[in-house]
């Protein structure tokens, strides 16, 4: 934070200290490293995908699903379930890379016994890591996956206010779960496929930033170094995600923008707890705006990761 460095890292400490926390915002494993597949439950006995032979459907052939199923409309909270640093909606990016009849050629590519295991083995340590144990995506991912690319294709035709809900699909359920498994295909797909395949997820998912404000990156494997004590400097940032749009930002941003409207004498006094009262109350007011959309922000906001920023960390 630019010229006020120490307050904007007292008010952090107390922000993150009384913020309600959710899960980082990691991506899935790039890597097909992690649980074996013969200690997953549901697999053939053999350990090999049965892919052989299958051909993919046209998508006008097959049934369409329910937009946003009701039980999505009635959530309370909106907060995500699901997230990926630098995308703003996962089910988003899901209907942009899968959901058409131009990701044929991701999903015939994860046909392959190969690309299919990793896949699979990519989700099984997602599941891990929200610790779940369901085995349900064993039947999504059977080839020919004519539910995910449905469910992709009407995902790419949503609102931004129907992907909000899809994203906050509760844990564990085949909602989440679908979205979970579409991202896996992603990441395997961007870290694994040829050419061809990685050009159009490329195309459809074109490189962002962790903080849209001003433009920094994480580094993920520094991230995972960093201690557990580690605080806000131009090597750490922290990202925060703040209703209603429930996109995200990095804190020392969103403080240089509520400064201007802080009373005066507030961040020279040093005292957390009176910064970060005299920020909850200038966001209250509605002095603050989205980097990405321009929503007027609410308060509190959620704490969802410390990580390094990529080019500052060694």
């Amino acid at each position: 934070c630019a010229g006020h460095s120490s307050a904007c890292t007292l008010a952090g400490r107390g922000a993150l200290a009384s913020a309600p926390s959710m899960p980082e915002l990691q991506g899935l494993p790039a890597d097909a490293a992690g649980q074996p597949l013969e200690h997953q439950r549901g697999r053939p006995r053999d350990g090999k995908p049965r892919t052989g032979g299958v051909r993919l459907r046209s998508l006008e052939s097959l049934p369409a699903p329910e937009r946003v199923p009701p039980a999505l409309l009635q959530l309370t909270s909106r907060i995500p379930t699901v997230g990926r640093v630098g995308v703003e909606r996962l089910s988003g990016l899901a209907g942009r890379v899968l959901g058409g009849r131009d990701a044929d050629v991701v999903w015939s590519w994860l046909l392959g016994r190969m690309p299919l295991s990793a896949v699979k083995n990519a989700v099984w340590r997602a599941l891990h890591k929200a610790e779940q144990t369901t085995s349900d995506f064993y039947g999504l991912l059977a080839p020919p996956f004519e539910e995910l690319r449905k469910r992709a294709q009407s995902l790419r035709t949503l609102s931004d206010a129907q992907l909000m809900c899809w994203d906050a699909s509760p844990v564990g359920g085949r909602e989440w779960m679908q979205i979970i498994i579409l991202d896996a295909i992603i990441t395997q797909a961007r870290a694994r496929a040829p050419a061809a395949v990685t050009a159009h997820v490329e195309a459809a998912d074109p490189p962002t930033h962790a903080c849209p404000i001003c433009c920094r990156d994480v580094d993920a494997a520094a991230s995972r170094r960093l201690p557990a004590d580690a605080v806000m400097s131009d090597d750490v940032m922290v990202l925060m995600l703040h209703g209603p749009c429930y996109h995200t930002a990095c804190y020392e941003c969103l403080f240089d923008r509520a400064v201007p409207f802080l009373e005066p004498g507030v961040l020279e006094s040093g005292d957390a707890e009176r910064i970060d009262a005299a920020l909850a109350r200038v966001v209250g007011e509605g002095h603050v705006e989205c980097g990405t959309c321009r929503a007027t922000l609410s308060w509190p906001w959620t704490a969802c990761g410390t990580h390094a920023v990529k080019g500052h960390s060694s």
